[in-house]
Formats: C-alpha cells, structure tokens, sequence
C-alpha cells in the first residue's frame, strides 16, 4: 500500500471568477465529497479521460503522484483552502499546472501547498505564482514516532514548514519589485 502525502493547499488573491473555476473542477464528487485523479486531471488539464484513458507515467510525471483525491475544505473572499490526498509524492505538477490555468483568470492568483507524507519523508512545501515558482523539501530528518507522539515537536516542525512558506513569499515579493524596477527603467 503506497504511502499517504496529504497536501494542504491555499489559493489566495481569488475573485469569484477563480472561485467559481475551482468549484466547477472540484464538481463531480463521490459520495463523501472528493474529487479523484481522473476528474481532477479532466479539470485542470483540460481533457476528457474516462478510466480506460489512464496512464501511469503521465499521471506519475503530471500531477506528481500515481492517484490523488481531494475537496474544498474552506472558501473565503480572497482564499480557499484545498485537501488533497496522494500518493507517495506530492502533487506539485498538478498545481503547478492549475496556477497556470488560475492566473489566465486572475493574474496574481498564488498557489501555496504545505505536504507532508504520513512517514514525514517527503516533507515541505510549494509556492507558484505568474512570476515564481519552487519547491522545497525541509532538508531536517523528521522522527515520524515523535512528529506523532509529541505536540511540542510536532509544532516545531510545523514552524520549520512556516518558515519556508514565509521565505517564499518574501522571495516572490523580491521578484515583483525586481520587475517593478526593470519595467520602470
């Protein structure tokens, strides 16, 4: 059985046009509300595969992981949280894939994903944007007994994955005044 990663997913700068986007990629749903692989990649890649179309190695390559499934967990003015559940990896490629869907609606959409696998290796985080883009994987070697059994630590880690996620933002912030100052010269 294929180790878990859960990828905890933020869409900010969203209008209603983005919104409504993401509600209607995440529209065919099962029973408990989850979107899956093929609906996803139906969605955000713009195709039309039934089960019999899937094919592993551009699943593996383009959403990242060889499944995934997941729901809107919270919708805001300006922001929606997404979960979504993969498998061994996380689903960088796919969200990659879908800020570059996102910013033809509303160009400064920002895509963030905080993941972690269920043995806490992979660990990290993303950021995409119309300007930047990376992924980061916390270079520490997490004790998945203690990530588990000690909240303390837990939280530390947590904080080691916030402090990533800020360095994005204000590596992104660089970029946009960078290209402020190239524009104006």
């Amino acid at each position: 059985m294929a180790n878990h990663v859960d990828n905890m997913v933020r869409v900010k700068n969203c209008n209603q046009a983005v919104i409504d986007e993401l509600q209607r990629i995440f529209s065919n749903k099962d029973e408990i509300g989850d979107t899956h692989t093929i609906d996803l990649i139906n969605g955000i890649y713009d195709m039309d595969w039934k089960d019999a179309d899937y094919d592993r190695g551009w699943v593996n390559d383009n959403v990242g992981a060889k499944w995934v499934y997941g729901q809107i967990e919270g919708e805001w003015d300006t922001e929606i949280s997404i979960n979504l559940t993969s498998a061994w990896d996380a689903v960088n490629p796919l969200l990659k894939q879908l800020c570059s869907k996102l910013i033809c609606i509303k160009e400064d959409v920002v895509i963030e994903n905080t993941f972690q696998d269920e043995s806490c290796d992979p660990m990290g985080i993303a950021y995409y944007s119309s300007e930047y883009g990376t992924e980061e994987y916390l270079d520490e070697e997490i004790d998945a007994y203690k990530f588990y059994g000690d909240d303390d630590y837990r939280d530390e880690v947590y904080a080691m994955l916030e402090e990533l996620m800020e360095e994005e933002r204000r590596i992104h912030k660089e970029v946009i005044e960078d290209l402020n100052n190239y524009e104006e010269e």
